[in-house]
C-alpha cells in the first residue's frame, strides 16, 4: 500500500503539516490583533482629538460668558452709583 497510514514517515508529515498550520494560524492570529490595535489606536487618537476640540470650545464659550458678567456687573454698578 503505497498510502498506509501506519508508516512513520507518514505520521511525520501529518505531523509538520499540522505544526505549519498552527503556525500559520498563530501568525495570522498575531496579525489581526496588532491591526486592531492599531485600529482602536487610530480611533483613541481622533477621539482624544474631538474632546480637546470640544474643551477649546467650552474654555472660549466660558470666557464670553465671563466677560459678559463682567459688563453687566460695570453697568450695574455704575447704575448704582447714579441713583
Amino acid at each position: 500500500m503505497a498510502n498506509d497510514l501506519t508508516k512513520p514517515s507518514s505520521h511525520i508529515i501529518w505531523l509538520w503539516t499540522a505544526i505549519s498550520g498552527l503556525a500559520i494560524a498563530c501568525f495570522w492570529g498575531y496579525d489581526a490583533l496588532r491591526n486592531r490595535d492599531e485600529c482602536l489606536s487610530n480611533k483613541i487618537s481622533a477621539s482624544e482629538m474631538q474632546i480637546k476640540i470640544q474643551l477649546a470650545e467650552i474654555k472660549t464659550t466660558l470666557t464670553n460668558v465671563e466677560s459678559t458678567l463682567l459688563e453687566l456687573k460695570r453697568d450695574m454698578r455704575k447704575s448704582d452709583r447714579r441713583d
